[in-house]
Order: C-alpha cells, then sequence, then structure tokens
C-alpha cells in the first residue's frame, strides 16, 4: 500500500522545483457542487478530456471513474461549472522509491503550490532533537 503526504508549498519554491523537474503538463479542472455520496469534475489536459465521478465505496476508500468526452464538450461544461482550478503538473523523481508530483496553481491566482510524495513503502520514524543555542554574549540566558 502506497502512502502520500501533501506538502503545501510557497509559488517561488514551486517555479525552482518546476524548473529543476522538466517540462510540465498544464491541467484544468472544472468542478459541479459535490453531493454527499460524490464529487464530479471535468478535467481537460494534453488534448483529452474526462468526466470524472468521485465516490466513496463502502469500504472507506475512494473510487474515481473516468470517461472521455469529446473537448468540445468539455469546453461547454467547463463554462458552466461552479469552480474552476488550472496548474501545472510536474512529476519529480526523489529517490529510488519515491515520486512526487508538484501541481503549481495557476488559476484562480494563488501564491502556493502542492507536493504529492508517494512513497512505497512506511518511512522510518524521524527523531526529533531539541536544539539549544548557548547564550551570546550581552543576552540573558
Amino acid at each position: 500500500m502506497a502512502l502520500v503526504r501533501r506538502f503545501v508549498l510557497a509559488s517561488s519554491l514551486a517555479r525552482l522545483l518546476q524548473r529543476e523537474g522538466g517540462p510540465a503538463d498544464r491541467l484544468v479542472e472544472a468542478h459541479f457542487p459535490a453531493r454527499s455520496d460524490r464529487t464530479q469534475l471535468v478535467r481537460v489536459e494534453r488534448g483529452r478530456a474526462s468526466l470524472i465521478l468521485r465516490s466513496a465505496g463502502p469500504d472507506g476508500q475512494e473510487s474515481e471513474e473516468a470517461v472521455e468526452v469529446p473537448l468540445s464538450h468539455a469546453e461547454a461544461l467547463v463554462e458552466v461549472a461552479s469552480g474552476t482550478v488550472a496548474f501545472d503538473r510536474t512529476t519529480l523523481a526523489l529517490g529510488t522509491r519515491v515520486a512526487a508530483v508538484l501541481d503549481r496553481f495557476i488559476m484562480p491566482q494563488v501564491r502556493t503550490a502542492r507536493l504529492d510524495q508517494r512513497l512505497q513503502h512506511r518511512p522510518r520514524r524521524i527523531r526529533q532533537h531539541r536544539i539549544s543555542a548557548a547564550p551570546t554574549r550581552g543576552q540573558r540566558a
């Protein structure tokens, strides 16, 4: 089972990572009002469009079904959607067994990005160290 970690990054750091990671793909997602049992959206990427239905299964896991739709239909659905987001997606390799996906948001204009790190194994626990600095001259302890 893969473990996914999600981080929010500053846009400037995302641009640096994107520059190192290679070419990015532009994605547009148009979301429709959510219902208690499912979420619907249209995703347009690289000349393809998909209508996506996400729903929670009986075991609590989220399932996703995607059906390809013509671009003209997708463009019409984007126009009537309640919310639209556009982002550049870059795939990064962070080691031999660690993959990450960097999403830098273009629309709406926000100054953050999202980094999803996908681990194929459980990470070791990181020990926390306490850092204490000795007082310098002129400071009280």
